[in-house]
């Protein structure tokens, strides 16, 4: 991965126990979902929640990256009749992490680094950029000691499917084509060794720099679930399920 003099350090990418994460998950009508979903990719039509936003403070081990602020905004689609979700806004306070986004065709933008702040059952993620806020999720745990196995069982599909990147490789000659490749990818290995669910709410804010982010605030009514997890994973190799120049 370029740099050549610098490179990134490649996949897989295993995430420790350590991290953290906050997830809401809920619905937004379809006009909102189709200007964010790039085509091959179309939304995904079905009764459940149809977005998720994700704020989370990420470790990995030394030979991968240091821990790192991230911030996503993911819309529920399908391709070729296999359901995942796609990335429409990622953020990260990292390089590294940002090169190794554009790897899956995640197209990360640069966040401060706002650590989750945690009060007893109270948590809040925040995403800013440049001292603008973006995002800010908040959440209240209500869930009992001892339900984590049951409430990770009915939950577990919020957590499960592919994750698409639409990758786009312009061309530097002036009219040549633009290489266009569907990247695919699973999550390998993933276990939850903390979770807890709550009510939650989500303020998204109007800014120029994203002119329709603001689409997808969610009524409180809208919410499904409200989750504060600390999950382990595998981040592997990507498959291009389609690679075509236009």
């Amino acid at each position: 991965m370029l740099p050549t003099g610098a490179p990134a350090i490649p996949p897989p990418y295993w995430c420790e126990p350590e991290s953290k994460y906050i997830y809401v998950f809920y619905d937004r009508p379809d006009d909102v979902l189709g200007r964010a979903v790039p085509e091959p990719l179309e939304p995904a039509y079905d009764d459940g929640p149809r977005v998720r936003v994700v704020v989370g403070d990420l470790i990995q081990p030394p030979h991968a990256h240091a821990r790192y602020h991230e911030g996503i905004v993911s819309v529920k689609v399908t391709f070729d009749g296999r359901v995942g979700w796609y990335l429409p806004y990622i953020w990260t306070n990292n390089d590294e992490t940002m090169d190794a986004g554009r790897l899956y065709g995640w197209y990360k933008q640069y966040c401060d680094d706002t650590p989750i702040q945690k009060d007893g059952n109270r948590i809040r993620g925040d995403l800013e950029r440049d001292g603008d806020s973006i995002l800010s999720v908040k959440f209240r745990s209500t869930s009992a000691p001892g339900e984590e196995d049951a409430l990770a069982e009915r939950l577990g599909d919020l957590f499960e499917g592919t994750v698409y990147g639409v990758k786009k490789v312009p061309s530097p000659e002036k009219g040549g084509k633009v290489l266009k490749q569907v990247v695919a990818t699973d999550l390998e290995d993933v276990t939850m060794h903390e979770i807890w669910g709550g009510d939650a709410t989500v303020e998204l804010t109007p800014t120029p720099k994203y002119p329709f982010l603001h689409g997808f605030q969610p009524g409180q009514r809208d919410i499904v679930a409200g989750l504060y997890a600390r999950p382990e994973f595998i981040l592997p190799h990507g498959e291009v399920v389609r690679d075509r120049y236009e």
